[in-house]
């Protein structure tokens, strides 16, 4: 773990660069040098030269006119090295640890900037490659121009990394905030695609203008120490803002999924809850460095025709990238093969070697004479254990193909103890579990996190292509203070007094390119949610939405939480309102009911009546001519004894399509308009054998009134040990209450239809057995 207070800054290179060093918190003498941003290179006739080429075409009009392909690494320059050795005599030097990384590439061309975001591997130097469409000849003329013949030493392409490594935030208090009514606000004031908020990939950029022009975010820091250095207080300020940028681009994710797949255009600010977050000194964080840099070009201008070239069609460039270590996945080789219209190349990703591959071959045309960008690839996974698995053939129109731990076969993810408060927190214990594919058994294993043992490691021991293969975690806290009482004992509330112990639902996350490190927190987390008020669209006169009453109910059944609070605004005043409070941070455990009405401008009322929401960073919106529906799945019959871990995947479909029971998928894949996943996980034994309450979980939707709601569900059952998984398959209902039976065998999928059937608002317990 580095420290951050510490760290040092070095100039060399006759003072134009700077090298920042960080010591060891723990490890005196140990120091980390924080890489910059490179050229990767390669070796071509004895010579190492830059990645990176610009492919010019010089007909096919309508198509790109030009790509340019180039990798960046992370890496410690010869020159940085030196010079950092030389200012701290007898240092040793480690390599920092990182959690996550991302990398973008930004241009500007008359004021105009261009973004783009590649995936970067997390073993080695981290390379990431790019693949830039040049759309315009001004594009055209930009690289050639910054990299071409007579170009400037540094080009104007500024590559920028976005690293995080575990750190204590020492001798600081920061709280960040995020203002969703001031965003709005400043959203409607200029051009704003709304799109680019649900685009993965313009999301950050997205949020990075929106937080510096609309000042919607803001960072207060509480400096514990006298006179702090500008240096000091400059770190600690960009960590601040680019852990606001991380947790509101987390916000942005949660309401992009909750509006659903085919609603990316419809996403706005206003849908994001505002929020605050608190960080205490001496906490454990991830710490966010940031290297950046402005590519140097003398090295390619210099020897421009070994990276310029001219074609009379647009080529077929795809990047191949490995995201994890090959070694550190038992991997001895993958082997990789592309076909594209008869062509094959292929290519061996070993350790300790590039973890990049591009394939690159001459384009044709599809039967409308244009270009076609589909191909196929399969690989071949070689285990060191000898054992191997093939996966594909498999057809896209990707340009970049990322291949992660759990498409080599492995999962790895360790959780970390590091951040939680012992004073308060007596230990955490994880109960945790592999979902294995082909039938395979499923890997459950427990772990405990104590203040002496602040460290849980799991690793699969699976040796198959893992292309759905996920993990879920239970988190169990046992805590030296109830909810609603303070550190020091005091009773803030009718929950206060003695011990406690507080159950989390399951969370699910996919394997392999989730990240394999989770910082544990206290479970007392700030729970946001919100209401949103919109209008009725289309044309003629607008029905409008004039006020929202209502009441919402917290509950955390499990724990025994509950909280109320009354909603009140007229549309006049906001279009949406949000609301906070603290509570155990229990996102599938836990959920808001609301009740009241939605007075109407010229209409009647609406009324709202149990409409449910999940406990934290979720929104309701209301349109009128619109009402809102919740559907609860109870999981009390399912046979926990037998069954670890049940899936729920319910969606609706877009307006003026219906779905006959059990479509096949490629059928239904682009039709589906709302979609969520559920997923509800075995609880712990009590001393007398009996198991805590499964927690309902709901599926909000709305509908235009008038009509009956609808929607569908499909049900996946993994067991506790041997056998396959079973399945519920596609089911149409429109019921209040679907109870999930025991099992996915046929038998039961019998009994369930029949039970919709009936089209009544709850199910009769006994028609099951």
């Amino acid at each position: 773990m580095i420290n951050i207070r510490d760290a040092k800054t070095v100039r060399y290179a006759n003072d134009t660069r700077l090298a920042t060093v960080y010591p060891d918190f723990s490890q005196s003498g140990m120091w980390y040098v924080v890489p910059e941003p490179l050229f990767a290179k390669r070796t071509v006739a004895d010579r190492e030269i830059p990645v990176f080429s610009l492919v010019e075409y010089t007909t096919q009009t309508g198509d790109a006119m030009a790509t340019c392909t180039f990798t960046v690494r992370l890496d410690v320059s010869p020159e940085a090295l030196a010079a950092v050795r030389a200012a701290i005599p007898g240092a040793t030097f480690g390599q920092l640890d990182w959690i996550s990384s991302a990398v973008t590439a930004t241009f500007s061309i008359e004021g105009q900037e261009y973004v783009y975001i590649a995936e970067p591997s997390m073993a080695g130097t981290n390379e990431a490659t790019f693949i830039i469409p040049l759309e315009s000849q001004a594009m055209v003329n930009f690289f050639k121009a910054n990299f071409g013949p007579d170009a400037p030493a540094t080009s104007g392409l500024s590559i920028d990394y976005d690293v995080t490594t575990l750190a204590k935030l020492q001798a600081v208090k920061a709280t960040v905030s995020f203002n969703s009514d001031q965003a709005f606000e400043y959203e409607k004031t200029v051009d704003v695609k709304k799109n680019m908020w649900g685009s993965v990939t313009d999301r950050k950029t997205t949020i990075r203008q929106s937080l510096n022009a609309s000042q919607a975010g803001s960072t207060e820091i509480d400096y514990n120490i006298e006179n702090p250095s500008e240096e000091f207080k400059r770190r600690i300020e960009n960590w601040a803002f680019k852990a606001l940028e991380g947790l509101v681009d987390q916000a942005v994710e949660t309401a992009a999924n909750t509006l659903g797949p085919g609603n990316a255009d419809k996403m706005s600010a206003k849908y994001v809850a505002s929020f605050s977050k608190e960080y205490k000194e001496n906490q454990v964080i991830e710490w966010v460095i940031s290297p950046q840099t402005q590519l140097p070009a003398n090295e390619i201008s210099s020897n421009w025709g070994e990276h310029y070239s001219t074609a009379d069609f647009r080529r077929l460039i795809t990047n191949f990238n490995i995201l994890g270590d090959l070694k550190d996945a038992q991997v001895e080789s993958v082997n990789l093969s592309a076909v594209y219209h008869g062509t094959t190349k292929t290519h061996e990703f070993k350790p300790d070697a590039s973890t990049q591959w591009a394939f690159n071959v001459d384009g044709q045309k599809d039967g409308g004479g244009h270009f076609d960008p589909e191909y196929e690839f399969t690989y071949k996974v070689v285990l060191t254990d000898g054992q191997s698995f093939e996966v594909g053939p498999e057809k896209t129109t990707d340009t970049n193909i990322s291949i992660g731990f759990s498409d080599l076969g492995l999962v790895k993810v360790d959780f970390s103890g590091d951040a939680l408060n012992f004073d308060v927190i007596d230990k955490v214990g994880i109960d945790f579990m592999f979902n294995t594919p082909a039938g395979a058994p499923n890997v459950h294993q427990y772990e405990e996190i104590t203040k002496e043992a602040k460290t849980a490691k799991f690793k699969s021991d699976t040796s198959l292509h893992l292309k759905n293969f996920d993990y879920y975690y239970r988190l169990t806290y046992h805590a030296s203070v109830k909810a609603g009482q303070d550190e020091q004992g005091d009773d803030g509330g009718p929950d206060g007094g003695g011990s406690a112990t507080y159950v989390m639902a399951p969370i699910v996350n996919g394997g392999g390119k989730a990240k394999t490190t989770v910082l544990l927190e206290d479970p007392f987390q700030e729970v946001s949610y919100g209401i949103v008020t919109g209008d009725s669209g289309g044309d003629g006169e607008k029905a409008e939405i004039d006020e929202v009453i209502l009441t919402a109910t917290y509950d955390d059944d499990i724990n025994g939480l509950n909280f109320r609070e009354q909603v009140r605004f007229k549309t006049s005043d906001t279009t949406f309102q949000d609301i906070s409070i603290l509570a155990v941070d229990n996102p599938n455990g836990s959920y808001v009911r609301l009740n009241g009405l939605v007075r109407m401008k010229d209409s009647p009322s609406q009324p709202v009546r149990d409409v449910y929401l999940p406990g934290r960073s979720s929104f309701l919106e209301f349109v009128p001519g619109r009402r809102q529906f919740s559907v609860k799945f109870d999981a009390t019959l399912v046979d926990w004894d037998k069954v670890q871990l049940v899936k729920v995947d319910v969606f609706t479909v877009l307006p003026d399509q219906t779905l006959s029971r059990h479509c096949a998928e490629q059928e239904i894949e682009h039709k589906k308009d709302l979609v969520q996943s559920i997923e509800f996980g075995a609880q712990p034994k009590q001393t007398d054998g009996t198991r805590l309450p499964t927690p309902d979980q709901f599926f909000t939707f709305s509908y235009p009134e008038g009509q009956s709601p609808s929607y569908y569900y499909e049900v996946a059952y993994y067991p506790t040990g041997d056998g396959a998984t079973t399945h519920v398959a596609e089911t149409d209902g429109d019921l209040a209450t679907v109870i999930l039976p025991p099992n996915g065998e046929s038998k039961d999928r019998v009994v369930m239809q029949a039970i919709d059937d009936r089209h009544t608002a709850f199910t009769v317990l006994p028609a099951l057995h």
